[in-house]
């Protein structure tokens, strides 16, 4: 199933930027808060204060396996944004995803691009005009689309900047750094918290039998008597038995079905 984020509605596409302190300092903060959270709701929450402190308005993100992007529904494939996520469940259950020209254009790069400036020289489709559309209701006047994908895996974040006056444009392109960094950080952090848990350590391996212990579980194993399996192996009863012993003895096993059992599982003998 897709892990899709809670994507809480924070103060985003609909509220104002919070005054700016120096880039660097934000993504010298942002860096810290992102090492220490462990759900991607906290991570959401402080990359959404992040980008306002840069003057943008809001932001989302994709971790998607190629090939998978018009179906979201998949284990290995992570979505997060600070806005309304109906907004962009939409947009993939529309198909839009197959056909956005802005979707090859950021499985094909690793530099940042112009989001809007893209959409509009690209081939107009009914994805291209949904998008528009959207980002003009919003007045989003610019964003970013900085991609940083895998060999396997599409990934990237939109950082979106309401406004079209001149100084808006000039404060969208002297924050292309400081925002790509603030993007890199976020991947990074995303990809970790939503990474699969570690499988258990195996337990401790038994302690190695003997050659002539692994000979004579194996025979105990396909139901020989101790008698049998000594005309087999052409040694005494008693030199069966003597092994058996010191098996059930490092197997901490209280029978032969035990220490079969217990022999198979560290994989000391065949089924």
């Amino acid at each position: 199933m897709c892990r899709w984020s809670s994507a809480i509605w924070c103060p985003s596409l609909t509220e104002p930027a919070t005054a700016r302190p120096d880039a660097g300092a934000v993504a010298d903060g942002f860096e810290a808060e992102a090492h220490a959270c462990t759900t991607t709701k906290a991570l959401e929450a402080a990359m959404g204060a992040a980008v306002r402190q840069l003057g943008y308005h809001a932001f989302d993100a994709w971790s998607v396996t190629r090939g998978t992007l018009g179906n979201p529904y998949r284990a290995q494939n992570l979505w997060a944004a600070d806005y309304a996520p109906d907004l962009v469940k939409g947009f993939i259950k529309a198909g839009f995803a197959d056909t956005c020209p802005i979707t090859a254009l950021a499985a094909q790069t690793s530099t940042p691009f112009d989001y809007l400036t893209a959409l509009k020289e690209a081939a107009p489709n009914a994805s291209a005009r949904w998008q528009l559309r959207t980002l003009a209701f919003f007045n989003v006047g610019q964003a970013w689309i900085v991609p940083l994908n895998t060999l396997d895996q599409m990934r990237g974040v939109t950082l979106y900047m309401k406004g079209t006056a001149p100084e808006d444009a000039a404060r969208f392109q002297a924050s292309r750094y400081a925002g790509h960094l603030l993007a890199t950080i976020f991947m990074d952090a995303f990809v970790r918290v939503n990474a699969p848990a570690e499988p258990e350590a195996p337990s401790e391996p038994a302690t190695a039998l003997s050659g002539r212990e692994v000979d004579c579980l194996e025979w105990v194993a396909r139901g020989k008597t101790n008698w049998e399996v000594s005309r087999i192996l052409d040694i005494s009863e008693n030199t069966v038995r003597f092994h058996l012993k010191n098996a059930f003895r490092k197997l901490e096993a209280p029978s032969r079905s035990s220490a079969v059992m217990r022999a198979i599982q560290a994989k000391l003998i065949e089924p």
